[in-house]
C-alpha cells in the first residue's frame, strides 16, 4: 500500500433557501474530518494523505475518489446534513495526474 498526499478543494451549497445554516455546518464538519488539515487562509481547501493499494492509474484514481467520497458522506450523515446540502469537490492526488471531480 502506498501513502499518497492529496489536496482537496470543495464547495458546499444548501438544498434550498432555508438550508443555509446546514451548509455552514457542513463546511465546518468537512473541515474537521480526522487527519485532514485546512490550508491556512483557504478555508475550503484541505490536505492530507491516503493509502492506495490499487495497481493501475485508473484503479488508483477510482480508489482515491471512493475514499474521499465516503469520508465526506460519512461526515455529513453523522451530522444529519447529507440531504440538506450539495458538495462539489476537486481532488488532486500526488502522482495521479488530472483533478478528480467528486459530487455528492
Amino acid at each position: 500500500m502506498k501513502k499518497c498526499p492529496f489536496q482537496l478543494t470543495y464547495a458546499v451549497c444548501p438544498n434550498g433557501d432555508d438550508k443555509q445554516h446546514a451548509a455552514d455546518k457542513a463546511r465546518q464538519r468537512i473541515s474537521a474530518i480526522e487527519d485532514w488539515r485546512v490550508v491556512v487562509n483557504l478555508e475550503a481547501t484541505l490536505v492530507g494523505s491516503l493509502e492506495i493499494a490499487s495497481m493501475t492509474s485508473q484503479e488508483k484514481r477510482h480508489e482515491a475518489e471512493s475514499y474521499v467520497y465516503r469520508k465526506i458522506k460519512d461526515a455529513l450523515q453523522e451530522s444529519e446534513l447529507f440531504y440538506d446540502v450539495r458538495v462539489w469537490a476537486s481532488l488532486m492526488v500526488d502522482g495521479l495526474g488530472e483533478p478528480i471531480q467528486i459530487n455528492l
